[in-house]
């Protein structure tokens, strides 16, 4: 699941944590569902993309054309995908030029 977000709740305030909580506890324990989240808001005291949710690995983006790099480092920080995986699609960014 890919949450995508201007880095802000809106109303009320940590919904997505409660949710995204009893989702894990109730619905998903084993883990079987992928969450990431993505914005481009960045955190000024901790330099970091602003987490909706302790429970959500965030991944800042700021150009759509990085979201395939973005979705590579979300599955490794996710545990989804292997560091050769990323390392392998950080590899054949320097082939292409750039973005893919």
């Amino acid at each position: 699941m890919i949450i995508v977000s201007d880095g802000h709740e809106n109303d009320p305030s940590g919904a997505l944590h409660e949710l995204v909580r009893v989702f894990r506890e109730r619905l998903d324990p084993q883990g079987t569902v992928s969450i990431v989240h993505l914005n481009p808001v960045f955190n000024a005291e901790s330099f970091e993309p602003k987490r909706l949710s302790p429970l959500i690995p965030t991944i800042g983006v700021r150009d759509a054309e990085d979201l395939f790099t973005a979705l590579s480092f979300a599955d490794f920080a996710s545990g989804e995908g292997s560091l050769e995986a990323l390392e392998a699609h950080l590899r054949s960014l320097g082939k292409t030029g750039g973005t893919q």
